[in-house]
């Protein structure tokens, strides 16, 4: 069955770790939280919750990382946590999923973002997927407008999912689609 899930983010930071304002903030104290709505084709309509945390830095391979833990809470199901090693330069945000043996940093973003701009990863247990720029657009969440965030179109090889969301500047994620 297909399942439509929003996430609406809001990220917070205390002042001594507010991020630039570029599109993917990363620095050792910045959450976001989600509250999220999955509707399946039958309408049926099961309520969540998300929280991603940007915990200290740590170095392998050379490289400096953040430690960022993402957990998800969706009624009737257990708590699903991933824990992942993150960092960004001017080529993009990149990430290894752990405790994945044998994990490798791959791509979560490549920059600079522009309309257009294309990508491919193996996230989640390897499925080949393909990411797009779709374009720029304004999003409204309740009350707050955020503008010139990018939308991008993440597509899995095999059409099993695909989602789009939107990265604000300054803030990071602030809405996503996703069907399955």
């Amino acid at each position: 069955a297909v399942t439509l899930c929003a996430l609406l983010g809001q990220p917070r930071t205390s002042a001594a770790t507010k991020p630039s304002a570029d599109y993917q903030p990363l620095a050792e104290g910045v959450e976001w939280t989600m509250d999220f709505e999955m509707t399946a084709d039958d309408g049926r309509r099961v309520r969540g919750s998300g929280r991603r945390v940007v915990g200290p830095a740590e170095t392998r391979d050379g490289k400096s990382y953040y430690r960022v833990r993402t957990w998800v809470e969706v009624e009737g199901l257990p708590r699903q946590e991933r824990v992942t090693l993150s960092r960004k330069d001017e080529a993009g945000f990149h990430t290894i999923y752990l405790p994945t043996p044998g994990a490798l940093e791959e791509p979560e973003v490549v920059f600079p973002m522009k309309v257009g701009a294309r990508w491919k990863t193996k996230h989640f247990g390897g499925m080949p997927q393909t990411h797009e720029v779709k374009g720029v657009e304004t999003v409204i969440i309740g009350a707050k407008t955020y503008v010139n965030c990018y939308h991008v179109r993440t597509t899995a090889d095999d059409g099993s999912y695909v989602e789009d969301y939107w990265d604000a500047p300054g803030v990071g994620s602030v809405k996503s689609e996703m069907r399955f």
